[in-house]
C-alpha cells in the first residue's frame, strides 16, 4: 500500500533510516523524522523543540543512531528474510 500512496518514496532507504510522511505531504528522514515523531508525542514535545535547535541538532542525529543500532541488534533472529519482515 505504501507504494502505491507514495510512489516517490525511496522504499528501500526506509528501511534503513526513519521516514515520516506528514498529512501534508512532506517527507522527513532521520534525524528531520525522530523529532517529527517526538514532536507528534504530546510529552515529548518540548524536547523535540530543543533538540531542533542549531546546536543540539547534533544530539538528535546520535539518538537516531543509537535507537538504529539498538534496533538492529535487538532484532531477533526468525527466520525472516529482510524484506518480507522488514515492517515487523
Amino acid at each position: 500500500m505504501a507504494r502505491r500512496r507514495y510512489p516517490g518514496l525511496d522504499h528501500r532507504a526506509t528501511l534503513r533510516d526513519i521516514t515520516v510522511v506528514a498529512d501534508t505531504g512532506a517527507v522527513y528522514v532521520g534525524d528531520a523524522a525522530w523529532l517529527t515523531c517526538l514532536w507528534a508525542l504530546d510529552s515529548y514535545r518540548a524536547l523535540s523543540f530543543r533538540l531542533a535547535q542549531r546546536g543540539l541538532r547534533g544530539a538528535a542525529r546520535e539518538m537516531v543512531a543509537m535507537a538504529s543500532a539498538a534496533r538492529n541488534w535487538l532484532k531477533e533472529d526468525d527466520g525472516c528474510d529482510t524484506t518480507a519482515c522488514a515492517t515487523r
